[in-house]
């Protein structure tokens, strides 16, 4: 008898306690177990060595999966592709965008990056926090860098992505969840450009959004973002490459992104 009553003790903690994890979680997974197709808007500004500055104009598609596990494991996967970009700035500084140029100066058009961490509930049903380590693979297709390679060998224009960083999240009530996100990069850049240095950077993008359950499995999302750029080789101050196929020959020069900023929607499933 005794012994039962021993086992019956041990298997209720376990009960209580694989409950009491559940519930740690159990809030937080209503709105981060989704799966979304979002849209942003951005502007960046982008400088070459000679201090010129150009503004770009750059809208976006992604797809973006988030899951909360109920051992608080952590993960999310984004997919992206540029679907829109425009000079706000001169043409005549060599950004590209130009006759017979085929992309601009952003290296950005599109990429694929994975998010793994795990979550920490400060205050259960509350507040999360979840450090994580991020990889991916990142489009370099910068006109610079097409004219350096000579318009070959594209599919090696990309960059490797590695770094780290930490979200907080706050439920808000039911329906609504806010959270704010930061995140440190280094993009490897494997272009191997011939003409010109490596254009590997750190990136630092801060993110505060918030997700709304509207109905049932519905969900909208809403955020604002800013990446900060820091090029390991600066642009050089005098280095300009002929590229296009202008009869004159069209002069493009390095330019690399600054910053960024923007807004961006989407509109996704709960599951």
């Amino acid at each position: 008898m005794k012994k039962l009553l021993i086992s019956v003790s041990v298997l209720a903690s376990m009960s209580v306690f694989a409950t009491d994890n559940t519930n740690n979680f159990s809030t937080f997974q209503k709105f981060d177990n989704q799966i979304s197709i979002g849209v942003s808007d951005s502007q960046m500004m982008l400088s070459n060595g000679a201090t010129n500055q150009s503004l770009l104009n750059n809208q976006t598609m992604s797809l973006d999966v988030e899951r909360q596990f109920n051992n608080g494991v952590w993960a999310n996967i984004n997919a992206y592709m540029m679907t829109m970009t425009n000079s706000l700035g001169s043409q005549a500084t060599g950004v590209g965008m130009g006759t017979y140029m085929p992309v601009n100066q952003n290296p950005f058009l599109g990429g694929f990056n994975a998010k793994g961490g795990y979550s920490f509930a400060l205050l259960p049903d509350r507040i999360l926090v979840t450090p994580y380590a991020l990889l991916g693979r990142n489009t370099n297709l910068a006109m610079s860098t097409v004219v350096a390679n000579n318009y070959t060998n594209a599919t090696n224009d990309f960059f490797y992505s590695t770094g780290f960083g930490a979200r907080i999240q706050y439920v808000v009530n039911p329906y609504i969840d806010v959270y704010l996100d930061q995140s440190y990069a280094f993009n490897w850049d494997q272009s191997a450009p011939a003409t010109m240095p490596a254009q590997n950077s750190q990136q630092f993008t801060t993110t505060l959004g918030a997700k709304y359950n509207v109905y049932e499995q519905l969900q909208l999302g809403v955020g604002l973002f800013y990446d900060n750029y820091q090029y390991t080789n600066n642009a050089p101050a005098t280095t300009s490459l002929t590229g296009g196929s202008a009869p004159n020959g069209a002069t493009v020069s390095i330019y690399q992104p600054q910053y960024d900023f923007g807004a961006k929607i989407s509109i996704g499933m709960t599951f």
